[in-house]
């Protein structure tokens, strides 16, 4: 039973933010009634370090919600949904904290189920690939527009990001064990989500942060070995037809996005420059949360773009923060990912490349996409602090070994 709440967490995974939701509300209360007693314990059991990140994070989400209320030109009024919808990030994974640490059998456990619903994942984003499908409400729909996998997600870019936050996951823990079938089949299955979801900044950092790991964990002949395995398999990638290599392709053609509707080299140039300018218009207090295309379309106007179809966010999760919570809510979120590093000092050395790599991940992903607004993202790596939580690693005494 105490491995109840997390295995709702991974089972939702692929899934969208309802299904996300409903694991949420059930985990949450399914700890809050078995374990009330140890709410009374709770933040004696919260490290210091850890309560700098929370504090972090209650920044980010509450800076944003006073923005709203202090700009009379943002019509937003539900500011309590845009809570509840960062919350959990926060609240979630140190419930876990009230649970007795999941020992070394129950994970196995959940690496198992892991592992199936991985290889599930796959094998629906390769027949998306293949067939082109995808869910829309309650209906199965087709067409070759949805080649690109997009999974049971509304968006082939999420389920590339989701797929980037778990991948450093899935990476360290093959490294620590290469003989591991489970560990083989969710790398595997992390890689098809990547291919197939086509997002070149996604597999971009995957590459980097493969190449990193390489060199920083391995030594001798085998890191030589690593290295040489990447470098054929990026020759061979790169001097064949394949949709990695044709979406590379276009940029060195001068067409980095695709449908291009602005003079900008890539129409994510266009977004940055209107989410600068709404900040330097608002520096201290940004402009609020949920700024839809009514309030973005006179910036875009005022940058010489009247009309233009693709007036969207800024695509950069620093600069979206700054637009909406301004810039201190941009460097509380920066120092929230510098904090995490020094968290949980006490784990072994697959741990801290797991933290460290997931950081770098959603950082550098991050410039290009509004990551850390997307739920299905926030879920992962709520399911995977939940995860340290819950194997105890908080505690002084913990050994939790990857």
């Amino acid at each position: 039973m105490n491995l109840f709440p997390f295995l709702l967490l991974i089972l939702c995974l692929p899934f969208g933010p309802s299904l996300q939701s409903i694991a949420i509300g059930i985990a949450t209360f399914t700890i809050l009634i078995r374990d009330r007693a140890g709410l009374k314990t709770l933040a004696q059991k919260i490290g210091r370090k850890e309560g700098i990140s929370l504090g972090l994070l209650l920044a980010v989400i509450v800076l944003p919600i006073i923005s709203t209320l202090l700009n009379s030109k943002n019509p937003e009024t539900d500011v309590i949904s845009f809570f509840f919808g960062f919350a959990p990030l926060l609240i979630v994974p140190i419930l876990f904290l009230i649970q007795r640490p999941i020992p070394r059998e129950g994970r196995e456990k959940l690496e198992l189920v892991w592992t199936f619903l991985m290889i599930f994942w796959a094998v629906a984003a390769l027949s998306q690939h293949i067939w082109g499908w995808k869910i829309q409400g309650v209906s199965l729909v087709h067409g070759d527009f949805f080649k690109r996998s997009q999974g049971f997600y509304s968006h082939p870019l999420t389920l590339a990001y989701v797929s980037l936050m778990l991948y450093p996951f899935h990476l360290v823990l093959l490294a620590a064990d290469f003989k591991n079938w489970r560990r083989i089949a969710l790398l595997l299955g992390n890689l098809a989500l990547l291919y197939f979801s086509a997002s070149r900044t996604a597999q971009a950092v995957a590459l980097l942060a493969t190449a990193g790991f390489a060199l920083s964990y391995f030594k001798g002949r085998t890191r030589i070995y690593l290295l040489t395995a990447m470098t054929v398999a990026m020759i061979g990638v790169f001097s064949t037809p394949n949709a990695i290599s044709r979406r590379f392709s276009a940029m060195s053609s001068g067409m980095l996005s695709e449908e291009k509707e602005s003079a900008y080299a890539d129409d994510r140039i266009a977004f940055w420059i209107v989410h600068l300018n709404m900040v330097k218009e608002r520096p201290i207090l940004g402009h609020g949360i949920n700024l839809d295309k009514t309030y973005r379309v006179p910036y875009y106007d005022a940058i010489g773009l009247p009309g233009f179809k693709k007036a969207y966010e800024a695509h950069n999760q620093i600069l979206q923060i700054a637009a909406e919570g301004g810039i201190v809510a941009a460097i509380a979120f920066l120092a929230w990912l510098v904090s995490l590093h020094f968290n949980w000092r006490n784990g072994s050395k697959n741990l801290a490349f797991i933290r460290d790599l997931t950081l770098i991940c959603l950082f550098l992903g991050g410039l290009t996409q509004n990551a850390y607004f997307d739920g299905e993202v926030r879920f992962a790596l709520m399911t995977l602090l939940s995860f340290l939580y819950a194997s105890g690693l908080h505690s002084k005494q913990a050994e939790v070994r990857v």
